[in-house]
């Protein structure tokens, strides 16, 4: 399950995995799966929120989200995990491959 936080990074999204769809633990050690971008005007710099995962028919997890400039306006990002638990692989997970949509 994907969700979104609040707290230092700002808004920010993470991952819980679960066995049983009662009991949910934190994906990545607890961390954000996705934060804001540290990057000077890029177009996730000021937020990242809203997630919903869509899970394809190849393995792999798109998740679209809400995101914003910090110099203003709003679009909707598309990340690729290549597995539902939301944990990014180098060169493959959510943080490597994350493209603006609108």
């Amino acid at each position: 399950m994907f969700c979104e936080g609040h707290g230092p990074l700002g808004h920010t999204i993470g991952a819980y995995t679960s066995l049983d769809g009662i009991t949910f633990e934190p994906a990545n050690g607890g961390k954000p799966v996705f934060a804001p971008s540290e990057e000077e005007g890029h177009w996730d710099a000021e937020h990242v929120a809203f997630p919903c995962a869509v899970a394809m028919e190849d393995g792999t997890c798109r998740l679209y989200y809400s995101c914003s400039p910090k110099e203003g306006g709003s679009g909707i990002g598309m990340a690729v995990s290549d597995g539902l638990d939301g944990t990014p692989s180098p060169g493959t997970g959510v943080e490597a491959q994350s493209e603006k949509l609108s």
